[in-house]
């Protein structure tokens, strides 16, 4: 039985993206993921080099593998933890699973894998640099390579208990309160935010760990450690690294037993509705647009991994802002060195960049679910449903786009016709992004999901919904370079600006007509 879990799970796992996709998009879906892998591994290559070239000669090779092995399970914590929640609690199929004669410890330990593998995968982009670092300037040596596997398959389980105990800290709290969807998306703002601020601040971070290594070594060694038995242990301590590995098994197995403890009441827990008394009054009626978009806000709102996954842009977008503002006076200067004129066409292709984010509509048809024949058994037309979703879209990103776009014109003085066309530019991009999304979500549904998680962060439609607006800015980046000598960049801007308007009557037609064909036929 266990065999046969296990076998579903990573079936479920590696079609999590692909699934409804031909099987060239499957192919081509792996290696767009092992490119995002290998240029994550360069980024932390140079870390490593850094670290090492200034721990060694202190004699803290310890350090350094112990400080990288801590920010692989930073990386593997902020991979996983959004997820660990629904994909081990809130599984569609949890409940099919426990009618089964099969125990709920065992249902418990194969969605733990998931969440291991996915530590895993986010963990070896920091590991792998970090040794071929080592074996640069070291011997390749059997210790060295036995020390490599360990931090590979073996540090990940410290992240993944770390993972399960957040992941049931918020299914506690779920069981517990009324509200459970506005506490868990203040603990996910919370954590974005801290690692938000970490990551501005990573180059005073990395600076201050230079300078203090012999007191963070101390503060590692007292405080956290198994990461300074992990460290000694990479460096050639056989013996540290087999106590590493023996506290790893046995924080984990204690982790899964107390989980396990409450593991079926927590997944099957239905919290019941408050009764009211009834009083009478007036029903308003309303048009069938706004009854559609109120159902589509109602699912974002009641869905923190939506909420958070596909609308962080906006948040992005006045965060931003507001870090411009109280730079005011180094954009100023730099606008005094480079061409002005320019920073109209950075600060408009920054805030698409980053609204590009909010992709809404990219898993609004997926996430239907199996229920999809409700929505296509109403009096509506398909462009009415589509016209709620593409809505809900504009309603969340236009307003933060508009007050960015107003923010940077002030900030960098540009001029009326430079507002109005970064304004112009900016929000057909968006309409675009939202057209775009949900036309490729039709094209790659996936109805058939086990968890919302799977559809939000995993699907190839949020994938493609996000990246191909982003080589679209791309592109347009490029065609500047091309042209610049000859288009004023007031006048380029308008030139995107009426070709994105011409793609979004594309995808509105196409949308109308086919899209429309493609929804009756799911």
């Amino acid at each position: 039985m266990l065999k046969a879990l296990l076998r579903k799970q990573l079936m479920e796992l590696l079609s999590s993206m692909t699934r409804g996709s031909k099987k060239s998009n499957k192919k081509l879906t792996y290696i767009v993921l092992l490119v995002c892998l290998v240029m994550f591994g360069f980024i932390f290559f140079g870390l490593s080099q850094t670290l090492y070239d200034s721990f060694v000669p202190l004699g803290l090779l310890w350090l350094y593998f112990a400080v990288l092995g801590g920010i692989s399970v930073i990386s593997g914590i902020i991979g996983s933890v959004f997820s660990t929640y629904s994909m081990l609690y809130q599984a569609k199929d949890n409940e099919l699973l426990l009618s089964m004669p099969i125990k709920p410890s065992i249902i418990l330990f194969v969605r733990m894998i998931s969440v291991y593998i996915m530590c895993f995968i986010f963990q070896i982009v920091v590991i792998i640099p970090a040794f071929i670092v080592y074996f640069m300037n070291n011997a390749l040596t059997v210790q060295g390579v036995f020390a490599l596997l360990t931090a590979i398959f073996v540090l990940p389980m410290m992240t993944l208990v770390l993972s399960c105990i957040l992941g049931y800290l918020i299914a506690l709290l779920a069981s517990k309160l009324k509200n459970t969807n506005a506490v868990i998306t203040v603990i996910y703002v919370l954590f974005l935010g801290l690692y938000l601020y970490c990551y501005t601040q990573m180059s005073s971070l990395i600076a201050a760990i230079l300078s203090n290594a012999q007191q963070i070594g101390g503060f590692i060694k007292t405080f956290l450690y198994p990461l300074y038995l992990f460290g000694c242990g990479a460096k050639g301590d056989a013996l540290s690294l087999a106590l590493f590995v023996l506290i790893a098994f046995a924080v984990f197995a204690l982790i899964y037993a107390i989980i396990s403890h409450s593991f079926l009441k927590l997944a099957t827990t239905k919290k019941g509705i408050t009764q009211k008394a009834y009083r009478e009054k007036s029903i308003k009626a309303s048009s069938p647009f706004r009854a559609l978009l109120r159902k589509e806000m109602k699912k974002f709102v009641s869905s923190p991994i939506y909420m958070f996954n596909c609308g962080i842009g906006s948040v992005m977008l006045v965060v931003v802002l507001i870090f411009g503002a109280i730079n005011a006076d180094v954009i100023s200067k730099l606008t005094l060195l480079l061409n002005k004129d320019v920073f109209s066409l950075i600060a408009c292709g920054g805030i698409m960049l980053i609204s590009a984010v909010n992709y809404i509509t990219a898993p609004s048809i997926s996430l239907e679910g199996k229920n999809i024949w409700i929505v296509k058994s109403l009096p509506v037309l398909p462009w009415q449903i589509f016209e709620a979703k593409i809505a809900l879209h504009l309603i969340i990103t236009l307003p933060a786009v508009f007050i960015a776009s107003l923010g940077f014109s002030y900030i960098l003085k540009f001029s009326a016709f430079e507002c109005i066309a970064v304004l112009l530019c900016c929000a057909l991009f968006v309409l675009l992004c939202a057209l775009w999304g949900l036309y490729i979500n039709l094209k790659l549904p996936k109805l058939d999901y086990v968890s919302e998680a799977v559809v939000i962060k995993q699907s190839m439609s949020t994938f493609l919904g996000m990246f191909v607006p982003w080589a679209y800015i791309m592109l347009a980046a490029a065609l500047y370079f091309i042209t610049g000598n000859i288009l004023d960049e007031t006048v380029f801007l308008m030139c995107i600006t009426a070709i994105t308007l011409i793609l979004c009557f594309v995808f509105y037609r196409s949308l109308k007509t086919k899209g429309a064909e493609r929804f009756n036929s799911l």
